[in-house]
């Protein structure tokens, strides 16, 4: 009774404190504490000892190891080609949290997706769902989705399937993780607004209006001059994706030449920032026009270190993924229903000053 009574009214000791008095991650505790690879056998030892010695009592973590395996899907754009300036960041986001927790009894199926004919997300989505007889228990979905694709998340929402949304919203899903777009273009808006005078013009790359976080941060953008009586104009090009970059490349050429107005360029999106950067670039225009990119990436980068590009607005697509990888997993794994449907992560302005406070 009195070794009973010397545990009462102190603090339960969390994975988190352990990992605090060893000064590694939660994630190599987790791996340490249930068997799993990735840690060095002294490592282990040292994370097993000071487990022992704090009194660490395992709990939903040794219960989630008796449930029912549950089974993951995870629909992502694939990182490849151009998507790789912001869905690699969306796949490592989602993979960091997934890893943190891999002693949880979870079927994880990644589905690299690229929305051409056979390989797109709702396709790909149905196909799983067939594999696996409907037994799957959650769907983490990003990109721009179609009708084609909401209308196959409402299929799965009524079959009582979690689904949390990376980039994208729906009121089908459990929540949804994003950028809030509108603002995202204001504070561009803002943040231009300052260099520029009355009469300027900016070029605003505004890739494709069906996709809405290409149209929300450009109405965003052209809400600010707007309302704020800028007296600067915008000056649209529409296209997106690879078949149209020569297009986007020789309509900013003639732009530029046709319009000695235009004292600003913006990118809404992170692969039109590419092809702005390399047109200015190539056409001799670095350090003549006030160019802000969209997302961190080693091209985007590089453009700000060498002058072709001021200012980056990023949209944080790791942390996005992050975040909805948790939301996720504590649903399954407690039943933590989240309070808000929508979830927004911050943008900021990046300056050459601030640029190595965003780079891994």
């Amino acid at each position: 009774m009195r070794e009973k009574d010397k545990t009462l009214g102190k603090k339960r000791i969390t994975i988190k404190d352990i990992a605090e008095q060893v000064g590694v991650s939660y994630g190599t505790v987790h791996r340490a504490l249930y068997g799993k690879k990735g840690v060095g056998e002294e490592l282990r030892n040292k994370i097993l000892r000071t487990a022992a010695e704090s009194g660490y009592i395992p709990n939903e973590a040794a219960a989630a190891l008796k449930r029912k395996m549950q089974r993951i899907l995870v629909a992502i754009p694939g990182p490849h080609a151009q998507n790789r300036f912001f869905y690699s960041h969306v796949w490592q986001g989602f993979r960091d949290y997934a890893n943190e927790f891999g002693n949880y009894n979870f079927d994880i199926i990644e589905i690299p997706y690229y929305n051409v004919s056979g390989n797109r997300v709702e396709e790909e989505l149905a196909s799983a769902y067939r594999h696996y007889e409907g037994d799957i228990d959650g769907i983490i979905v990003a990109g721009p989705l179609s009708e084609a694709a909401h209308a196959a998340l409402r299929t799965f929402a009524k079959k009582d399937i979690a689904i949390v949304m990376i980039t994208d919203k729906s009121s089908d899903a459990l929540a949804s993780v994003l950028a809030n777009y509108e603002v995202t273009g204001r504070l561009a808006a803002e943040l231009l607004t300052g260099q520029l005078s009355q009469g300027d013009k900016v070029l605003v790359l505004a890739g494709d209006m069906q996709v809405p976080n290409h149209s929300l941060v450009t109405q965003g953008f052209a809400d600010y001059l707007e309302e704020h009586k800028t007296g600067i104009e915008c000056v649209y090009i529409y296209a997106y994706g690879d078949k149209h970059i020569a297009q986007i490349e020789t309509r900013i050429i003639e732009l530029l030449k046709e319009d000695s107005s235009i004292r600003a360029a913006f990118s809404v999106n992170a692969r039109c920032s590419v092809i702005l950067s390399e047109v200015i670039r190539r056409q001799g225009y670095a350090g003549k026009l006030k160019v802000v990119g969209s997302d961190v990436f080693e091209e985007n980068v590089q453009s700000m270190k060498d002058g072709v590009m001021q200012n980056i607005i990023c949209k944080h697509p790791y942390e996005q993924a992050y975040q909805a990888t948790k939301i996720m997993f504590e649903y399954l794994i407690r039943g933590v229903v989240p309070v808000q449907r929508t979830h927004y992560v911050e943008s900021n302005v990046i300056f050459n000053s601030n640029l190595s406070m965003y780079l891994k």
